[in-house]
């Protein structure tokens, strides 16, 4: 399990694990079958990778808590959320799905997709005080940078556990919005949480790019890669999340 009960912060639980409700608080048991507990007013999000069971208790008081929950199977795909509070005011699922039906849908979703790829890179650019020269020219940087300050090898890890992250990142944004958290199929023809979640690599790795200068030792475990992203990167990723959302309704038909 990784992650800490403070104000306003996320917890991460990682599998095998169980979740319930216990003395107002909720009860999180891992590997070594210790009971942690952790009281929901002092948490903003929860989210849960590979073998974690809830009892119904625990999934009640979060939706009460208004504690939104973003589950991931083993392999980082969001296998369900929970989005206590989000009203249907606005529509956007059933705003995509009639652009689906609309004219030249792959050409409009390819260049919306590509209009926000850029400005997501030109906004890293700008952040880290670079000239944009294109995408793989500022990607080769960005990867240099980290791997000169970090080592390869240590980045490789640390992006690899970050990954899901950034889905469940995707999945929250568009939940909040009432659009179902798992597109990866034929729904409307693209996979939105996988497409958003490759678009959140720019602010991911340019807020990663910048810590790295002032941070000279990689982080090595799971609670150190987790605590350097909810400390340098979570908030701009969930900004740029949730901007990609808003964005999506410049497809609507």
């Amino acid at each position: 399990m990784r992650g800490a009960a403070e104000a306003g912060r996320s917890l991460y639980i990682e599998g095998p694990a169980t979740v319930a409700w216990r003395r107002g608080s909720l009860e999180v048991r891992c590997r070594d079958g210790r009971p942690r507990y952790y009281p929901l007013d002092r948490l903003a999000r929860i989210v849960a990778y590979g073998d974690v069971r809830w009892r119904d208790d625990a999934l009640t008081a979060c939706a009460a808590g208004r504690v939104p929950v973003l589950a991931t199977g083993a392999d980082g795909i969001v296998r369900w959320t929970l989005v206590p509070g989000t009203a249907a005011g606005t529509d956007l699922g059933s705003a995509l799905v009639a652009a689906r039906e609309s004219p030249h849908w792959e050409v409009r979703y390819r260049d919306w997709f590509d209009s926000q790829n850029t400005r997501l890179r030109r906004h890293t650019c700008a952040a880290l005080g670079w000239t944009d020269e294109g995408d793989r020219r500022v990607w080769t940087r960005l990867e240099r940078r980290l791997d000169s300050a970090w080592g390869e090898e240590a980045v490789a890890r640390l992006l690899r556990t970050l990954e899901p992250i950034l889905r469940a990142e995707a999945a929250e944004a568009l939940a909040e919005r009432d659009v179902p958290a798992d597109l990866s199929g034929g729904w409307i023809g693209v996979g939105l949480v996988e497409d958003l979640a490759t678009l959140l690599e720019w602010p991911l790795k340019g807020r990663l790019a910048a810590a790295s200068a002032r941070k000279p030792v990689a982080p090595r475990t799971v609670e150190q890669i987790v605590t350097l992203y909810e400390e340098e990167a979570a908030a701009t990723v969930r900004s740029a999340a949730r901007r990609l959302v808003a964005y999506l309704w410049k497809l609507r038909p």
